[in-house]
């Protein structure tokens, strides 16, 4: 999924729901968490060697 792509989808979620801030926090900390443990396994496939 692209950046740019999940950026629009986050921006269109707190259009359509201007006065919930804290579901818009929850879903930058989703997108961030699986950002994160994305890179982590993309390292660890490098560092094996796989």
């Amino acid at each position: 999924m692209s950046y740019t792509y999940t950026m629009n989808v986050l921006e269109r979620a707190k259009n359509k729901n201007p006065n919930e801030p804290e579901f818009h926090q929850a879903m930058t900390e989703i997108y961030h968490d699986k950002t994160v443990a994305k890179s982590r396994s993309h390292g660890k496939r490098r560092s094996t060697g796989e």
